[in-house]
C-alpha cells in the first residue's frame, strides 16, 4: 500500500504516518530514499496488537512524594485521576 492509502485507511494525515515510520512505530518497507510502502497483512497484525493493548485495564499509579496535578478548566479544578478514569470508562463503553 502507498502512503496515501495507509493514511486514508487509518484516518490520519500523511505527516503522522511519516512521523510513525521515522520512529519505527508502524511496519513499513523503505524502497528508496523517498519511497515507503506498507504490507496489508503487517498493518492488520499491527492494528491487532494495538487493539489488544487497549483491551488491557489501565491502572494509574501514584508517585510517592508528588502532589496530584489538577487542571483548571471552565473555572473549576479537575482532578487528573477523574479525567483518566472517565476516559477509561468511555473507551470501555465503546468496545
Amino acid at each position: 500500500m502507498t502512503m496515501d492509502e495507509i493514511a486514508r485507511i487509518l484516518g490520519v494525515s500523511q505527516a503522522t504516518i511519516y512521523s510513525w515510520t521515522s520512529k519505527n512505530l508502524i511496519p513499513h518497507i523503505k524502497l528508496g530514499r523517498r519511497c515507503l510502502r506498507f504490507r496489508e497483512k503487517e498493518i492488520a497484525e499491527w492494528l491487532d496488537q494495538k487493539t489488544a493493548k487497549m483491551d488491557q485495564p489501565v491502572i494509574a499509579k501514584e508517585v510517592p512524594g508528588r502532589r496530584k496535578k489538577s487542571l483548571k478548566h471552565a473555572g473549576r479544578d479537575l482532578d487528573m485521576d477523574r479525567i483518566v478514569n472517565r476516559a477509561i470508562r468511555e473507551v470501555l463503553d465503546k468496545s
